[in-house]
């Protein structure tokens, strides 16, 4: 019978009878006695997880599961792992298994190689077939290259494939060091599992006191977070790991110093039990792992360790690679102790902590002449990288093949390696070379494309400023240009920082990145932005065989340019240009298609929109995700999902913090402060508001300060301060006109502005407001805009005292969003029409609308309009339009009461919008029916349109 120890030591985990050598009592057996129940092997204080991992693993047949096993080194994640893969081999699975290795981090689809190994790639697609064999090496192009998504799809169809015949259990141990090229396609098939047939188990180690963030595949039902041994269960784990008895206060000591990691436990008791101890001496302890780990290697003989330290630093260490190196034979008193394992022709060591110690156990001298031993072995991009590792002086020529290298890594969507290689090259050469600048501003590139922001700026900051060469230096103030446009809300830096550019190059393709840099981030002058996409375009028409993704990123700066300048949408364009992007496989923030699905939500196709946002959440780059959930939040408050806004809007902020995306944050905490706006929680939308406003003025940044001073005075308007809400949202408006911002569409506070200004009596103003966005609503089509200039008409036509049109006018505010997804905004124009028609005396209509918009302004949390809507449908009269006693002389209560039920509403319905209890409700429509000779809500209702009493009320 196997014993699992709580612990992540392969050997113990085993049961391996193995002899441990090299400890002063000489051989020791390393097999563990366990606390073992009937069901077989079983983890030491580990019940609860491991039947959680075996549940799992059994149903996975009927439903797929994921796990997510988080803890500390030593604290049992293998163990648990060993338990998934055994549990899941009895049950006939296909087990697929990845261990990767910190020194793999910087190989390319390393891990993605193990998962897919066993898979049957015979039923890929042509292109997935051909993006996964150029991602693993399999095949060389250079006229194509695999993206994430694609990869992920590949993996997706190799799954669902296996799936139709058997089930499958993927087991990754040591999640952290999965190198950065397959987690992208990894997480993208996460996502898309099957509904069954799956299970998923991962393991992640916490160093320390760090946090660790799961996947977002990973829900929190998913994970199990091992925690230390209480001290009852290390006890017992003493006692049971040496083969003699340990004296009481040495298992106290052992258990305080272990502080309930098991591995702890295991080796500091083996330390313990290997020391004479003398009375009235303490004893001498190691105070962390590292010290008992390195204690470990300290004991082997040096050849050994020198072996050990060599297969520590291979990407993949094999039995053939350590034979040519002649350092097989050397490997075998670490095999015997226990601290590696070969296996299949691998050489793994037992513990990660233990390759760890291995390579941190050789001084820096012998570490580069080992890894000039390791060139001579190893190929590829892995002989380059222990070339410059192992190297003494500068290379110039090798800086070279690296940078090549780094290229290839980059068209193989594997940014991270790339990046890594891309450092090497640089330091590779001295600062005073003259390609060095050259090289920096490249690796700049890379660097950024990886998500490493910061580092990019600060060695593009350096090359800008270390060249004389107006090339290198164009180049350098292009990309600090695409970096600021991405991260800053300010505009104004990318745009001086292109124009610089433009100052100091001839080339086309450079040229046209500029001014498509200009036509995109150029907010002070919307008409200016168009003439830059437009030289833009005209430079790519110079270059008919062109870079197709240049071109693609031209065409949407040129769409999203004409379109803030109120020219409407350029469908041909964007769709030129997602074709483009569809051949190239580009996802992301800064595409055709996210751009498109931007316009479509000030077009007011918002289902549209939110169903494109959410696919590029779901799948775009993890620097994308925060733009694409950036615009959620708004349209899931225009179409009434006013908890989701909420909550995408929290997520939107982490994620774009964690991303240090200025401009990002600041686009979610203007969500938060207008979801908190719209449900009256005004502390918050004043702060972030001001904020806002006082940042756009003090940095020139007319766009900032729009968005914060629309708060201020949408939150005034609720509270009643209607000259002050319209001055804010004067100064709103004149931003726009002042960027020359002319699609309607950017303008959704024009409606509560028009409002602000018939409430202070400022006649002249409403009028012009109303004339200018009326000719643009129906000349561009926006049925938000065109909804919002008829509700401030009617408002205008009751202050003039014409009842009849400012009905019509209402009434078209309403009509006009009937097929529309738009809620929020038809609830605004039924709270007008309500309004409208109570003061033309249209009872039983005032009654429907206000109703309406009650319920939805209740349903969504909007306290402020459901209270208007409530206090304007307890003020409808019980006066006829002639002025007459309403039948049966119902009161004002009782006329409301009476207009709801005969609209349709239950008692519990009507009871909810008049704040009364159903009793209430029954009590009042006991006397209605009285007063009006009715017996029931379908003659109530009849009698309330006019029409004659049915026979039963007759006869009654």
């Amino acid at each position: 019978m196997t014993v699992i120890v709580g612990c992540d030591d392969d050997r113990l985990a085993l049961g391996d009878a193995k002899p441990f050598i090299g400890s002063r009592s000489g051989t020791r057996r390393a097999t563990v006695p366990g606390l073992v129940g009937p069901a077989g092997d079983q983890l030491i204080a580990r019940e609860a997880e491991l039947a959680r991992v075996e549940r799992a693993v059994v149903g996975a047949e009927s439903h797929t599961s994921l796990l997510w096993i988080v803890g500390a080194p030593g604290i049992g994640k293998t163990s648990l792992l060993r338990a998934a893969t055994e549990q899941a081999r009895r049950c006939g699975h296909l087990v697929v298994r990845a261990r990767p290795t910190r020194v793999e981090q910087r190989m390319s689809f390393a891990a993605l190689g193990d998962l897919v190994r066993d898979l049957d790639r015979s039923g890929l697609s042509d292109g997935r077939r051909l993006a996964l064999e150029v991602a693993l090496g399999l095949r060389l192009t250079e006229s194509w290259e695999p993206l994430p998504h694609q990869l992920g799809m590949a993996l997706v169809e190799m799954i669902e494939h296996t799936t139709r015949t058997t089930t499958m259990t993927v087991v990754v141990d040591d999640f952290q060091w999965l190198d950065a090229a397959s987690r992208e396609p990894f997480e993208f098939a996460m996502r898309r599992l099957p509904e069954a047939r799956v299970c998923v188990v991962l393991a992640e180690r916490v160093e320390g006191d760090t946090g660790v963030v799961s996947p977002e595949f990973i829900t929190g039902d998913d994970v199990i977070a091992l925690h230390p041994l209480l001290d009852t269960a290390a006890t017992t784990l003493v006692r049971r790991s040496t083969p003699t008895p340990l004296e009481p206060h040495l298992i106290d000591r052992v258990v305080a110093t272990a502080r309930g990691n098991p591995l702890y436990v295991i080796e500091l008791a083996r330390a313990a039990g290997d020391v004479t101890v003398r009375p009235g001496r303490p004893l001498s302890l190691p105070a962390s792992l590292a010290a008992v780990v390195e204690a470990r290697l300290v004991e082997l003989p040096a050849a050994t360790r020198r072996a050990c330290a060599l297969a520590a630093m291979l990407a993949r260490p094999t039995v053939d690679a350590m034979a040519r190196l002649g350092e097989l034979g050397a490997l075998q008193p670490a095999e015997v102790a226990g601290i590696v394992v070969v296996d299949n022709g691998l050489v793994r060591f037992a513990h990660p902590v233990l390759a760890s110690a291995a390579h941190d156990a050789v001084a820096e001298t012998d570490r580069l002449a080992l890894h000039r031993r390791l060139a001579e072995v190893t190929d590829g991009v892995e002989r380059l990288i222990h070339r410059a590792l192992g190297s003494e002086r500068f290379d110039t020529e090798l800086s070279g093949e690296l940078l090549t290298a780094a290229g290839d890594e980059l068209a193989r969507c594997a940014p991270h390696e790339g990046a890594e290689l891309g450092i090497l090259a640089l330091g590779a050469m001295p600062h005073d070379h003259p390609t060095w600048p050259a090289t920096a501003v490249r690796t700049g590139e890379l660097l950024f494309t990886a998500g490493r922001t910061e580092e990019a700026v600060e060695l593009l900051e350096a090359a800008r400023h270390r060249t004389a060469d107006d090339s290198v230096l164009a180049g350098a103030l292009l990309m600090l240009a695409t970096i600021e446009f991405s991260r800053s809300a300010d505009g104004e830096v990318a745009a001086r920082l292109a124009r610089a550019c433009l100052d100091l190059t001839t080339d086309v393709a450079v040229r046209a990145r500029a001014h498509s840099i200009l036509a995109r981030c150029d907010h002070l002058d919307f008409e200016e932005a168009v003439r830059h996409a437009d030289e833009a375009l005209s430079l790519m028409s110079q270059q008919p065989k062109g870079d197709a993704i240049l071109r693609a990123s031209v065409l949407t700066a040129s769409a999203a340019a004409r379109f803030s300048a109120g020219h409407g949408i350029d469908r041909a364009g964007l769709d030129e240009a997602i074709a483009l992007e569809q051949g190239s496989g580009a996802i992301g923030a800064d595409t055709a298609y996210a751009t498109l699905a931007a316009l479509l939500k000030y077009t007011d196709e918002i289902e549209q929109s939110i169903e494109m946002f959410e696919g590029l959440a779901a799948d775009s780059d993890p620097s994308s995700v925060p733009y694409a959930l950036g615009h959620l939040p708004q349209l899931y408050l225009w179409s009434g999902d006013w908890d989701r806004a909420e909550s995408t809007a929290e997520r939107h902020r982490d994620l774009a913090a964690e991303a240090r995306q200025g401009g990002q944050v600041e686009a979610a905490d203007f969500n938060l402060a207008l979801v908190a706006a719209f449900r009256s929680r005004y502390d918050n939308a004043l702060m972030i508001g001001e904020s806002l406003r006082q940042r756009g003025l003090d940095q020139q940044i007319p766009w900032t300060e729009r968005l914060g001073v629309a708060l201020l005075g949408f939150v005034a308007e609720c509270r009643d301060e209607f000259d002050v809400a319209a001055g804010h949202f004067q100064r709103y408006d004149e931003l726009g006109e002042q960027m020359r911002l002319l699609e309607p569409g950017y303008y959704r506070f024009v409606g509560d502005y028009v409002e602000c200004l018939v409430r202070i009596g400022d006649r002249a103003r409403a009028d012009e407001v109303l004339d200018r966005f009326d000719a643009r609503a129906t000349r561009a089509g926006r049925h938000s805009i065109r909804s919002a200039v008829e509700r401030g008409r009617a408002l205008r036509a009751l202050e003039e005292g014409l009842p009849t049109e400012a009905l019509d006018h209402a009434q078209r505010s309403v009509d006009v969003l009937a097929s529309t997804p738009l809620v929020y905004d038809r609830a605004r124009a039924l709270l007008v029409l309500g309004t409208v028609a109570r003061t033309a005396g249209e009872r039983l209509r005032a009654r429907e609308a206000l109703h309406a918009a009650f319920v939805t302004f209740d349903r969504v949390g909007a306290v402020h309009f459901a209270e208007l809507a409530r206090r304007e449908a307890t003020r409808i009269s019980g006066r006829t339009r002639a002025g007459g006693q309403t039948p049966g002389g119902l009161t004002d209560t009782e006329e409301t009461v009476a207009s709801l039920a005969g609209a349709g509403q239950t008692t519990r319905q009507i009871a909810s919008a008049m704040h009364v209890s159903p009793k209430t409700v029954e009590a009042h429509l006991t006397t209605i029916y009285r007063k009006l000779a009715v017996a029931n809500r379908a003659q109530l209702a009849s009698r309330l349109q006019g029409g004659p009493k049915s026979d039963e009320a007759r006869s009654s």
